[in-house]
């Protein structure tokens, strides 16, 4: 019996130095089926600063780990990384590690990628980076086995990677960091059954405007693959977008022009509380202490095909009927919130999607704000049709909302105004495709920037917009030591407060007393130049504008001019 307990001893003791040693001894051989493999299926630039074998981490399989992989693009991304990684490790049977060049197909049983960087980009002609795969034709030509791999996995990881995806022809833009990604299932060559779960950071935005913001996203999905059609469906899936919860079920199905899109998703039971947690979090604050009530539905549809030509049908709404929330540490609480909202494609064509905001409607204290707005050609140039109905209070903002503002906010805005415009006529001051209505009246109003010496101080003035120009009825103000009162008509309103345009127009001003020192900066002119003044006027950059002045007082340092 001694014997028999030593010989065992001495098996499994030569087995353990075996699973040490045989790493060192098949090295080479595993670079050269590393090698093959990108050989025979990439075409781009790979790099790896080592691949290693170990017998027993994983035992009874062996795991191949590539370490510090780079791929670099060829023509017409020449040199850009699309993806590297700190390692990326293959599970696959013992057996395979034995198998010659020529011996057919390798299984793979388990991937696992670490700190990745994953780059994907569309240029302006339509060009994408990541289409790397030699095409068959290429394979052919080398007489190479176009099944180098045999995927048979049971499970996979990705660990603290980072994803962006960069759309130059929309301008879109879509960053995923601490990106923790796992899943394991039963597959087979038809019909196979995957368990995912995934959480991560995400920033989503087009052109200049982001809609997340570092955003936490959280998926627990159960995906059914129909690999003999090409069918990926959604079986059992649960998300979160910060805490706001979001199910969806619905399949995808990959055609040779596209993917055929159906899905269709709805959040349960979420409060306003979870819709703000969607905000950014530099927007969305202390969000654990603050009290709301009402709730928050999102519903939608996205049925079509995804193609070089077309877009999904969307419907998507968005609704919350008298809402409300406070934060502890702020006097006023922003109540009756209504929202309601649909994001709508009919046609599968992508500057035919609208979005329509029917009713943006809240009230702070006595002040309600009613809107609406319909923005059309979403991915060209904006059509916005917008209705404003209400009372704003700025100074109460900053009382309901712990908004950063680099200066206090004050003054009452009181109108009811219609607009029509897109955004290319403000940019261009094509008036007679800028259309608006209705009246618009200021009360109290401190005006502060760089382009003035003192706060303008408005005590009052009203607007009526009018299809081509919007006319100055009055404008009573104080800066400094001067007083204005004001009259005329704007020819740009729009533009100015809505893009980088300047304050176009005629005016007739009235002052009884005009200090020239309130409209005067210090000269930063070098002290040591003998050309230097002391003081010059301050013209703000953003009037350009013909004023017809009648001062009754001026005073200029020590003269007093009637």
């Amino acid at each position: 019996m001694k014997k028999i307990f030593k010989f065992l001893g001495i098996t499994l003791g030569l087995f353990f130095v075996i699973l040490i040693i045989a790493p060192l001894l098949f090295k080479g051989q595993i670079k050269d089926m590393v090698k093959r493999f990108i050989n025979e299926n990439v075409n781009a630039n790979v790099e790896f600063s080592d691949v290693s074998l170990s017998l027993l981490s994983s035992f009874p399989k062996a795991k191949v780990s590539v370490d510090d992989l780079v791929i670099t693009n060829l023509e017409p991304f020449k040199d850009e990384t699309l993806l590297s990684a700190e390692a990326i490790a293959f599970e696959m049977p013992i057996k395979e590690l034995f198998k010659k060049a020529n011996g057919g197909p390798l299984t793979v049983n388990g991937i696992s990628i670490e700190q990745a960087l994953l780059t994907l980009k569309t240029n302006t002609l339509g060009n994408v980076n990541y289409d790397i795969s030699k095409s068959s034709e290429s394979k052919n030509q080398d007489n190479i086995n176009t099944n180098s791999f045999s995927f048979d996995v049971e499970d996979y990881s990705i660990i603290n990677s980072t994803l962006t995806y960069l759309d130059e022809s929309t301008g879109t833009k879509i960053h995923i960091t601490e990106l923790m990604h796992s899943g394991k299932g039963v597959f087979s060559e038809t019909n196979s059954e995957i368990d995912t779960k995934t959480e991560a950071q995400i920033s989503f935005g087009i052109d200049n405007t982001m809609y997340l913001q570092n955003n936490t996203i959280k998926l627990d999905a159960l995906f059914g693959l129909d690999l003999k059609n090409s069918v990926f469906t959604f079986k059992e899936n649960k998300g979160f977008i910060n805490k706001l919860p979001l199910s969806f079920q619905g399949d995808v199905k990959l055609k040779d022009e596209g993917q055929d899109i159906n899905i269709i998703f709805e959040n349960s039971g979420s409060t306003f509380k979870d819709f703000l947690a969607v905000l950014p979090p530099q927007y969305a604050k202390d969000l654990d202490d603050i009290t709301s009530s009402g709730t928050f539905k999102v519903n939608g549809k996205i049925e079509g095909l995804l193609s070089d030509k077309t877009i999904p049908n969307l419907d998507i709404a968005v609704s919350s009927n008298n809402a409300s929330f406070k934060y502890p540490d702020l006097p006023k609480k922003v109540e009756n919130i209504s929202i309601n909202a649909v994001l709508k494609n009919d046609d599968g064509i992508a500057d035919n999607t609208y979005l329509d905001i029917k009713t943006l409607n809240f009230k702070i204290d006595q002040d309600v704000f009613k809107s609406s707005t319909t923005i059309k050609n979403l991915t060209k140039n904006m059509l916005v049709i917008s209705a404003i109905d209400g009372v704003l209070n700025l100074g109460n903002i900053s009382q309901a909302y712990p908004i950063d503002l680099d200066k206090d906010m004050s003054g009452i805005l009181k109108g009811k105004l219609q607009l029509n415009f897109d955004l290319e006529a403000l940019e261009t001051n094509a008036f007679e495709r800028i259309k608006s209505t209705g009246n618009l009246e200021v009360s109290d109003f401190v005006f502060s920037s760089q382009d003035v010496v003192n706060p303008i101080k408005i005590s009052d003035a009203s607007l009526t917009f009018n299809p081509k120009t919007v006319t100055l009825k009055s404008f009573n103000a104080t800066t400094g030591n001067s007083d204005l009162d004001a009259t005329g008509t704007i020819t740009n309103l729009l533009g100015f407060l809505l893009s980088d345009g300047k304050l176009q127009g005629n005016f007739n001003v009235i002052s009884n007393t005009f200090a020239v020192s309130d409209f005067m900066i210090e000269d930063t002119t070098d002290s040591n130049e003998t050309t230097s003044e002391p003081e010059s006027l301050k013209i703000p950059i953003f009037l350009d504008c013909t004023i017809n002045a009648n001062a009754k007082t001026v005073l200029y340092d020590n003269l007093t001019l009637k």
